[in-house]
């Protein structure tokens, strides 16, 4: 029988290569193709996952037996990221993957581990408030620093031009927006996850975030089509055929590559929401010994 610390490395790793193979996602690698991207494949996406899997097993372990503050996890757990980060480099020959997902997914399985260790509740909502309460009072002070300097990346300039706060938002927040647009639709589903399911988790994402990726690639226009662009495929998923909608996917992802726009951001959230489904669901299905008793979620 899985322990927590294998489950939770299994499921972040099973979780990044669903979000890579779902397809067709438009503008974004995929089975069909490498969406608006030179530099990335998907071998590259299954070997720095691969190259990840001891980092998350790392963080699981230390989170699982942590004692110390909350907020003191969240810089363990930094200090091991950042390790992976050079694996993954490594693994992929200096391309960027999974950076974006590391940290989230990093996050939310140490909080996973955690909430075990600790006999916290374990559905979804009760984990993405618990990496708001370990994340919060540490980024939001490096977002005030932020202010007080140039910037240094895309990200930093759209926070410093517009007030995006892009992935250390959501972390903050408690992924507000999987919370808000995602986690309603968890009733619906059931496992495996279905590629129409995955979809439309990507969809609502794209259509409901301001994905810094697309802001950093063409600005608030490129945000505007994406988004609108989202909410037409979500509308055209409910009343055409599989075969019609997949053709309307395989033409939005043409026009997507057209544009060189790519919703990064928003799959790096579908592989969140894809994570936080298994663990629950995956969990209460096996029934693990450690899930039992009244705050298992």
């Amino acid at each position: 029988m899985l322990q927590p610390t294998e489950f939770i490395t299994q499921t972040v790793y099973e979780s990044l290569l669903e979000e890579v193979t779902t397809t067709p996602k438009p503008g974004l690698v995929d089975l069909n193709n490498n969406g608006s991207h030179h530099d990335l494949n998907l071998e590259l996406f299954r070997l720095s996952a691969e190259a990840l899997k001891s980092t998350f097993h790392e963080i699981a372990s230390l989170s699982l037996a942590w004692n110390d503050p909350l907020d003191s996890l969240f810089s363990a757990i930094r200090t091991v990221g950042k390790q992976g980060e050079l694996r993954m480099f490594e693994a992929t020959g200096g391309v960027n993957t999974h950076k974006g997902a590391l940290f989230s997914l990093g996050i939310l399985s140490g909080a996973s581990a955690y909430a075990i260790g600790h006999g916290l509740p374990l559905d979804p909502a009760s984990l993405c408030q618990l990496v708001s309460r370990m994340t919060k009072q540490t980024l939001e002070q490096e977002l005030f620093i932020l202010c007080q300097k140039d910037p240094t990346s895309h990200g930093e300039m759209l926070f410093r031009t517009r007030g995006h706060r892009g992935i250390r938002g959501e972390v903050m927040e408690g992924f507000p927006s999987i919370v808000a647009y995602i986690l309603p639709y968890f009733p619906q589903f059931s496992l495996p996850l279905g590629m129409d399911n995955k979809i439309t988790i990507l969809l609502t994402l794209m259509a409901n975030v301001e994905d810094t990726n697309i802001l950093s690639r063409g600005g608030s226009q490129a945000l505007d089509y994406v988004q609108g662009e989202a909410h037409k495929l979500l509308l055209d998923q409910q009343k055409l055929t599989g075969r019609e909608f997949n053709a309307r996917l395989i033409a939005a992802d043409d026009a997507f590559i057209a544009r060189n726009l790519s919703g990064g951001g928003a799959a790096d959230l579908l592989a969140v929401s894809i994570y936080l489904y298994r663990f629950s669901t995956d969990r209460a299905l096996l029934q693990f010994p450690w899930a039992e008793g009244p705050n298992a979620g």
